[in-house]
């Protein structure tokens, strides 16, 4: 289905910003729901020819790099992280794509200094799980890493520690590498459960949150209803507030123009991708097919969005999930942010991991964010 436009942004305005609880067990409690939601898995980009395998970069102490962002202006990517039945601790890395060398991020290369006019006299993160996240760099030259983390069950008898929050870092690029600094944490209202960030141009952050009122919100997502919606937050004054107009199924990834005018969200559990103004969000929006289960959304170096989605039957994927075998085919496709026409510019399939995030470096190779995956990332050449 394709809703039409009733007025076409100007190319300007469509420019990159360089932009769940336990990943295994929400991972199959959404692939459980939608695979009674009937939910069609046709497709109208095109599938590229073949097949490719990938290149396996190695980052020792690395699980579940979910999503990744490009430091703007560099080589480096920085990944999230959560941990994993064999490595424990979540620790996030900095990776050169040139180079492929694995620079420690969190906690291991990092300083805490609390920004307390910006963020209150908010505590030290007591662990984390990383999810989506984004990175924004200001006119002043100010590297911002926006973080969703969740409270993991690492404790006695399943005792959660940490908490539902934005993380929020500063990069510094130093002669050795990046570093980070801790400037403090937003924590998320209690029926949030949030997946991807996006750095706002104004300053702030925005939040998908998947499912309003937590797990119960699952079966409305399974049978293709509005399930969640963005959130926004700009100082501690005004707190979050709901964007209007971005009720929809499975809200996911996003991504942002950049001049703020229009948010990017994927809905996972329909398999779309809209375009939402922020100032007309009821009449000026857009919503195609992708024919992915679309998770994570970037900007390709073009100035595309670039989707990431498996392709798999959702009741496949679901057993698999739940017998612990991850994998299966996934898309990366390319969209056009103006027409909004899609092309798929990698498949694969691969194995012991779910991707969910495809980050495009220069013209030939896509970097992998995935669930499943331990002490490596992977890089296709296309």
């Amino acid at each position: 289905m394709l809703r039409t436009l009733q007025r076409r942004p100007a190319e300007d305005e469509i420019c990159p910003l360089q932009s769940r609880r336990n990943f295994l067990r929400t991972t199959a409690c959404i692939t459980g729901a939608l695979t009674f939601a009937g939910l069609p898995l046709n497709s109208r980009a095109t599938a590229s020819e073949g097949s490719r395998s990938p290149t396996s970069v190695a980052v020792g102490g690395l699980a579940n790099p979910e999503d990744l962002a490009i430091i703007p202006g560099t080589d480096w990517i920085i990944t999230s992280a959560a941990p994993s039945e064999q490595i424990k601790k979540a620790r996030s890395f900095f990776v050169n794509t040139r180079t492929h060398e694995a620079r420690p991020a969190y906690p291991d290369n990092c300083t805490f200094d609390l920004d307390r006019e910006r963020f209150g006299n908010i505590a030290l993160p007591e662990a984390v799980k990383f999810h989506g996240l984004d990175v924004i760099k200001a006119e002043d030259g100010t590297i911002t890493l926006y973080q969703v983390n969740h409270a993991p069950n690492v404790g006695p008898a399943g005792h959660t520690m940490g908490r539902e929050s934005i993380e929020v870092f500063q990069i510094a690029m130093t002669p050795q590498g990046p570093s980070l600094r801790w400037r403090g944490a937003i924590p998320v209202p209690s029926w949030v459960v949030g997946n991807d960030c996006c750095a706002l141009p104004e300053g702030g952050v925005a939040v998908t949150n998947t499912s309003f009122g937590g797990m119960e919100g699952f079966p409305m997502m399974a049978a293709g209803k509005s399930s969640g919606q963005v959130l926004e937050w700009h100082d501690r004054k005004q707190g979050w507030s709901v964007v209007e107009g971005t009720d929809v199924n499975a809200p996911n990834g996003i991504a942002i123009s950049s001049q703020g005018k229009y948010y990017f969200i994927c809905s996972t559990a329909t398999k779309q991708l809209h375009r939402i103004s922020r100032s007309n969000p009821h009449g000026d929006r857009m919503t195609i097919d992708i024919g992915t289960l679309a998770d994570n959304v970037t900007w390709t170096p073009d100035r595309q969005l670039l989707v990431a989605g498996h392709v798999a039957d959702l009741g496949t994927l679901m057993e698999s999930v739940h017998a612990g075998k991850l994998g299966g085919v996934f898309r990366a496709t390319k969209v056009d942010p103006i027409t909004m026409k899609a092309k798929v510019l990698l498949e694969a399939n691969v194995s012991d991991c779910i991707v969910s995030s495809t980050l495009q470096m220069g013209e030939h190779e896509i970097w992998i964010g995935d669930i499943g995956l331990e002490n490596k990332l992977l890089v296709y050449h296309i």
